[in-house]
């Protein structure tokens, strides 16, 4: 690339050329930027040596300051996106703490149902056993009966 009459540290020069080209790729770059000594005034050589000596260093410092503000975005990224988990994290924890909390409570209801229906469990077993010697008694009681209806139809047959 080549540029005439260029103006070079805010300063117009109507004699001189400068030559620049830039190679490379996005991860890496080359550029090269000069001027041919025979082509500019002699008061200016130095002045615009100067200047673009100047040029090229802010360039540089903004080249690298821009990389390094890009690595501090994506470090700002990455710990916004910690800090997301993170919350994420403390609110599933909330959560879980909640969810076994009452699982706690559910446990100990169950328990005391289940503490309750072994005694009703076991009230039922005896109410069953006592009915079942009720009934051999009643059974027994009924036996007792007939015979004791047995014995008065003997007896009253014996009377006629």
């Amino acid at each position: 690339m080549t540029i005439a009459e260029p103006v070079v540290g805010g300063t117009p020069y109507a004699k001189g050329i400068i030559y620049a080209t830039a190679t490379g790729s996005d991860k890496k770059g080359k550029v090269w930027i000069g001027l041919k000594e025979n082509e500019w005034a002699v008061n200016d050589i130095h002045v615009v040596y100067k200047d673009l000596e100047a040029f090229v260093n802010r360039f540089g410092v903004k080249f690298y300051k821009d990389k390094i503000q890009v690595q501090i975005d994506e470090a700002q990224q990455a710990a916004d996106a910690v800090t997301r988990q993170q919350q994420r994290l403390v609110n599933q924890d909330k959560d879980l703490a909640f969810k076994l909390a009452a699982n706690e409570k559910e446990k100990i209801r169950l328990e005391k149902l289940l503490e309750a229906n072994k005694l009703e469990h076991a009230a039922l077993l005896i109410k069953i056993d006592m009915n079942k010697k009720s009934q051999d008694s009643v059974a027994n009681a009924g036996v007792q009966i007939k015979k004791v209806g047995e014995l008065h139809k003997e007896r009253q047959r014996k009377v006629n």
